[in-house]
């Protein structure tokens, strides 16, 4: 069993990025993240890969979620799910653990929400961080009716619309950003 879980190591920039975006930032991000491709066969799988997933899909993001329900400050709580969820039969461990993800943002929404802390979820589509070839780029466009891929700005951008005030009724939501890929 695998028992490193860890920060990823962009996270900073992540968050840097973020405030660079909009200042400040009043919410309160966790950012679990995974970086490795998981095998989609069930058959012969190693359930060390289907743990990890889950690990840092379900249980490291309730783990954050738990912890930040009695800071004064938080107000918004945002977690990142994928739209492959519900469209990457094939990442059965990944695509799992981010619907777990999208189950736990409801429920923890309708906990959290007599304290005034909204949670929602940003359900990105493809996006070009330096993982997709051109090859992969070529067989995803057409799937996607905005016809590009997207940029890790489009995804800031949502992140810091959920973390403002002007979402301050908007709960247990999974906004997918995605270009229309998925719909």
């Amino acid at each position: 069993m695998i028992n490193n879980l860890k920060p990823h190591p962009n996270a900073s920039l992540i968050f840097d990025f973020l405030r660079g975006l909009s200042g400040s930032l009043d919410a309160d991000l966790g950012v679990c993240m995974q970086k490795e491709h998981v095998d989609g066969q069930f058959t012969g799988r190693q359930d060390c890969s289907n743990s990890r997933a889950w690990r840092v899909g379900g249980s490291g993001a309730s783990r954050s979620c738990r912890s930040q329900q009695h800071r004064s400050v938080v107000r918004r709580i945002i977690n990142i799910s994928t739209d492959a969820a519900r469209v990457f039969a094939t990442q059965i461990g990944y695509g799992a653990s981010k619907l777990a993800l999208e189950a736990l943002t409801r429920t923890v929404a309708c906990e959290l929400g007599p304290l005034g802390i909204t949670v929602n979820a940003v359900a990105p589509g493809p996006v070009q961080t330096g993982y997709i070839t051109r090859d992969m780029e070529r067989r995803l466009l057409p799937a996607i009716p905005l016809g590009r891929l997207g940029t890790p700005e489009d995804i800031a951008d949502v992140v810091v619309l959920l973390a403002s005030e002007g979402t301050r009724w908007m709960t247990g939501q999974i906004i997918q950003v995605s270009g229309g890929h998925a719909l």
